[in-house]
This record gives C-alpha cells, structure tokens and sequence, in this order.
C-alpha cells in the first residue's frame, strides 16, 4: 500500500496540500488507467525530444522540472499499479493494473529501440559537455537508448508479476476464508 506509506510519510503541510478538495480531484483524474498510462510514458518521451532535451539540459530551472515531472508522475502511476489490495479498497482492480504494467511496455520498449537503433546522433550538444568514457556520439547514444528500454521493461514485467501474484493471494485468502466459513459445499 504505497500510497498511504508515501501519505504518513509527507510533510504536514504537503498532506494539507493533498487534502484540499482541487488538487484531489486533480489527483483522482490521474488514477485513471488510460491516462496515468499515456502520461507514464509521455512525460518521458517528452523529456526525450532532442530539441525539448536540449533546451533541459541547458535551463537549469527547466532541468528541475523535468525531473519533478518524471518523478511525480511516476510516483503516481506506481502507487496505482502496485497497490496490493483487492478493488476496493484499491482504486483498481487488479485487471486494470496489470493491464497497464502491462500497456507501458511496448511504447517504452519503442522509445529505447528508437534512440538505440537510430542511424546518426540525435543528441549532437553532448559533444559540447564531453561525453564519458570517451564514447563516440553513438555508442553514448546507444548505450542511453538500452538504460531506456531494458531497466523499465524489466520493471514493469516485474510489476507485472506482482499484480498477479497480489491477485493470486487474494484468491488464495478469499478461499480460505470460504473453506473455514463453510461457503464452499465442502463442509
């Protein structure tokens, strides 16, 4: 249940700043699936425009926001996917959460094979900062384009996984608690 563990978590006044009515309403339009899913993956993508890139990584206050996005988005998408606990309480079901650990992959998988594959160096101002290990421009690029594809693939399968077996355990609880109430015929 990471929400509630991110909730007693928070400063006082970032939860008073949750509570209030327009921001949670807001919030309660990103928990649904569709949405969350496209904005998971779109706020990346976004970041990843090389002109969009480009502009980030030399505005330091445009950096920040493009981290705060990533990171608040993906808070709010992972609080959705890997919420254990049966629809409801769940915002939910377990469907829908698999449906969407599920539904990010093959844009993610896209995006990295995208930047990996790409034939020339899509991001040219990194020859400006000096790129590591002394990396031609496509090895550095084709390097980034795997970090962008293998590591969140695996996430998301792995979160895949979880949803299952969440949803295989609440079964598992829901008979057993039909076999010691005597709902099932058995007994």
């Amino acid at each position: 249940m990471p929400g509630a563990v991110i909730y007693l978590g928070m400063p006082r006044p970032l939860r008073r700043l949750i509570e209030a009515p327009l921001l949670a309403r807001i919030l309660r339009a990103f928990k649904q699936p569709m949405l969350a899913s496209f904005l998971f993956v779109g706020v990346v993508a976004l970041w990843l425009v090389p002109t969009i890139h480009f502009r980030a990584m030399l505005d330091p206050k445009l950096y920040q926001v493009m981290n705060w996005s990533m990171v608040i988005d993906g808070v709010l998408f992972w609080i959705l996917v890997l919420d254990p606990r049966p629809k409801p309480p769940a915002f939910l079901s377990f469907g829908a959460r698999a449906a969407m650990a599920a539904a990010v992959m093959l844009p993610q998988t896209m995006i990295g094979a995208l930047i990996t594959f790409a034939p020339h160096d899509l991001y040219t101002f990194y020859d400006w900062c000096g790129r590591v290990y002394s990396l031609s421009a496509l090895e550095d690029q084709q390097l980034g384009g795997l970090i962008i594809w293998i590591p969140p693939t695996m996430m998301n399968a792995m979160a895949l996984i979880l949803v299952l077996y969440a949803l295989l355990s609440q079964q598992d609880r829901k008979v057993a608690k039909d076999i010691t109430y005597g709902q099932t015929g058995l007994v």
